[in-house]
């Protein structure tokens, strides 16, 4: 074999990764009609957020969070989609799991059916929702923010994630 041959040979696992990761990320309609069909009883949440906020207009200075939700029931491997409503609370302070209860969220952005479609996406082959939750004018005033997302099924079930702990740096 000639140097150009191992060469070529040693970008080859590159280039399919380059062809397939368009199916790996996927890819939604704006409307939300792909994806499986939606489900009422969830078991478990989820959430991964950003692990800092975020500028998300064009004023300059932190304005809120980027957050993704993965939805799922035991008896099957890959996430599902709801037809309930999704609930991102928000709290100031960096607060134990054990504790939200006794603390009022600073924001709470709900979100139903309807919504979520239009928040849908695939990622990796699994379906999930992406959001942006904008705090507007009322911003954080703690060093840190506890998120938590919180899924109420249609009947009054309700299920929560794990709580996720989010610096907003030195104030």
């Amino acid at each position: 074999m000639t140097d150009k041959t191992v060469l070529s040979m040693k970008y080859i696992p590159v280039a399919y990764l380059l062809l397939a990761l368009p199916s790996l990320t996927g890819c939604v309609s704006p409307n939300g009609s792909e994806g499986p069909r939606p489900v009422t009883r969830i078991d478990w949440i989820d959430l991964h957020v950003m692990p800092t906020a975020v500028n998300l207009d064009d004023v300059p200075g932190p304005d809120g969070l980027r957050a993704q939700v993965f939805l799922y029931q035991l008896a099957r491997p890959e996430p599902v989609t709801v037809d309930g409503t999704l609930e991102m609370l928000l709290y100031e302070g960096n607060i134990p799991a054990a504790s939200l209860d006794k603390h009022e969220p600073f924001h709470v952005w709900r979100f139903g059916a309807t919504e979520l479609r239009g928040m849908l996406i695939r990622k990796l082959g699994l379906w999930g929702y992406s959001m942006e939750l904008r705090w507007g004018r009322r911003a954080p005033t703690a060093g840190a923010v506890t998120l938590e997302a919180r899924y109420s099924r249609p009947g009054g079930e309700t299920i929560h994630s794990v709580p996720s702990a989010i610096p907003l740096g030195t104030r």
